[in-house]
C-alpha cells in the first residue's frame, strides 16, 4: 500500500493531519492529533512508509498502522493495513534515522489467528476448549491467540513494549498429548511476556502461566514459571518503573513467593500477596477470574510480613 493510500485511511480515522495540502516531510512523517492523550496539538508522528507511529506527549507507540487500528477499535481499517518490517523506532523519530536490525521471534509455521476464523468448523475444537477455561471473545483478539489445526495446539504469542513479537507459549489440546506445552526457544529471564499491556503506573499482579495472567483479568504478567529474581528483565523493569506488585502464584509455591517478595523489598519496591487458604490446590486460570477478584479483594491479598518469613523458614 502505498502512502497516499495509507494517508487517506488514517485521515478518515484521526482527522486532518499538519499542513493537509502537504501533510508528509522528506521523512516520510505525518502529523495528527493523539486519540490518546487528546493533546491540544498534532503530535502523533505517523511515518507512512514504514507504518510506525509515535506520539511524544502519551509516548503511545507502535511498529504498524494496523495495530494502531485495533488499539482505536478499527479493526475494519486494521485489516487494509498489512505487516511490516521492525525499525528502531528511537532512531526514527530521533535525531537519528537509522534502521536497526531487531532479534525477533517467527512463529511456528501453520498456525493462524483465532479471531479471523471463528466462524469456521477446523477452529472450532480450539475455541470449544479455550472458552471452557475463561477466554472470551475478545481476549481471541486481545492476546492474538492462534491456532494449529493439524497439530491441534493453541498458540498465545508475547509482544514487547513496541509490539515486537518476543515469545511465544502453545498448549496442545488433545487430553492424551504427553507434550502439553511447547514454548519458544528463548530464555525466560529476557523476555516480559505482552509487555505492550502493561501499565507499570498501576498495581501489577505476577502470576505463574498465561491462562493465569488472561482469567485474572487484572494489569498482569506470567513470570513463565515460579522465579524470578534480578536477573530478569521483568525484575528490573520493576525496579525502574517502581511499581507496586502483588505476588498471585499457586498455593503450592509460598516459599518462593516470600522469597521473590524478600528480593523485592530490598529495592524498596511495595509487595503485597495472596494468602492462600491452606487446602488450596487450584491456579487462577482453574479457579476463574470471579472467584479469584473476591479473593484478591478479601483479606487474603497482604502485606508480607517478618513473621511470615521467619516461620516459613522454621517449618518449611
Amino acid at each position: 500500500m502505498n502512502e497516499s493510500k495509507n494517508l487517506d485511511i488514517l485521515t478518515s480515522v484521526l482527522g486532518q493531519p499538519q499542513k493537509p495540502h502537504n501533510p508528509i516531510d522528506r521523512n516520510g512523517n505525518a502529523y495528527f492529533h493523539c486519540p490518546f492523550c487528546n493533546h491540544k496539538n498534532k503530535k502523533l508522528t505517523v511515518n507512512l512508509t514504514k507504518g510506525l507511529w509515535n506520539c511524544f506527549v502519551c509516548e503511545m507507540r507502535g511498529r504498524s498502522l494496523s495495530r494502531l487500528m485495533i488499539k482505536l477499535g478499527r479493526h475494519a481499517e486494521a485489516k487494509l493495513f498489512g505487516t511490516r518490517k521492525s525499525y528502531d523506532l528511537d532512531n526514527l523519530f530521533g535525531d537519528r534515522k537509522v534502521e536497526q536490525e531487531i532479534v525477533s521471534v517467527d512463529l511456528p509455521k501453520s498456525y493462524n489467528p483465532i479471531f479471523n476464523n471463528m466462524n469456521k468448523v477446523f477452529y472450532r475444537p480450539a475455541i470449544d476448549y479455550l472458552q471452557k477455561r475463561g477466554i472470551e471473545t475478545d481476549d481471541f483478539l486481545r492476546y492474538d491467540i492462534h491456532y494449529n489445526i493439524i497439530e491441534q495446539r493453541v498458540l498465545f504469542p508475547s509482544y514487547d513494549e513496541v509490539e515486537n513479537l518476543n515469545y511465544y507459549v502453545s498448549r496442545s489440546i488433545r487430553p492424551d498429548e504427553k507434550m502439553k506445552y511447547k514454548n519458544a526457544t528463548v530464555a525466560k529471564k529476557n523476555v516480559i511476556f505482552n509487555e505492550h499491556l502493561i501499565d507499570w503506573s498501576k498495581e501489577l499482579f505476577l502470576v505463574e502461566g498465561v491462562f493465569d495472567a488472561i482469567i485474572s483479568r487484572k494489569n498482569a504478567v506470567p513470570i513463565l514459571g515460579s522465579s524470578i529474581n534480578e536477573g530478569f528483565k521483568l525484575f528490573r523493569k520493576v525496579i525502574k518503573n517502581k511499581t507496586d506488585i502483588v505476588l498471585a502464584l499457586d498455593a503450592d509455591a509460598r516459599k518462593k513467593t516470600l522469597s521473590i517478595a524478600d528480593k523485592f523489598s530490598s529495592y524498596d519496591i511495595n509487595v503485597r500477596f495472596i494468602d492462600w487458604v491452606a487446602n488450596e490446590n487450584r491456579d487462577i486460570a482453574e479457579m476463574g477470574s470471579d472467584e479469584f477478584d473476591k479473593i484478591a479483594a478479601s483479606g487474603a491479598l497482604r502485606n508480607v510480613e517478618f513473621k511470615d518469613q521467619i516461620k516459613e523458614r522454621l517449618f518449611s
